[in-house]
């Protein structure tokens, strides 16, 4: 016990700097360029997404769907199934989207495309 005490006491916390051995492993092992590739590839990635994300393609799919919620709000169900059916057509329709015109089908009565 005593030896283990007196071990514990001699400890000496290490710096946390990196060492020549770590950066000297470091390259040797490829580390740099493994990550050098990934952010050469990720970071073009990111901003494409960032780019189609924000595009105006989105924000007029937003505004359809907001109009024809709106046409829903009022009462105004056909008008909101229009709505709806655009953005399906379009191709940007969410779950969202076919929540609310499987309600605005059921609003009008046909039950078969509100299922």
């Amino acid at each position: 016990m005593k030896n283990l005490l007196r071990s514990a006491s001699e400890h000496r916390p290490v710096a946390c700097t990196p060492s020549g051995d770590f950066l000297r492993w470091a390259r040797s092992s490829g580390l740099q360029t493994r990550w050098a590739h990934r952010l050469k590839v990720h970071v073009p990635m990111c901003a494409l997404a960032y780019a189609f994300l924000t595009s105006p393609v989105l924000a007029q799919a937003y505004s359809d769907f907001a109009r024809a919620n709106q046409e829903y709000a009022q009462g105004h169900f056909k008008d909101a199934i229009a709505g709806y059916e655009g953005l399906v057509r379009t191709g940007q329709a969410t779950a969202n989207v076919f929540y609310d015109l499987g309600n605005a089908y059921f609003r009008t009565g046909d039950f078969g495309g509100a299922i």
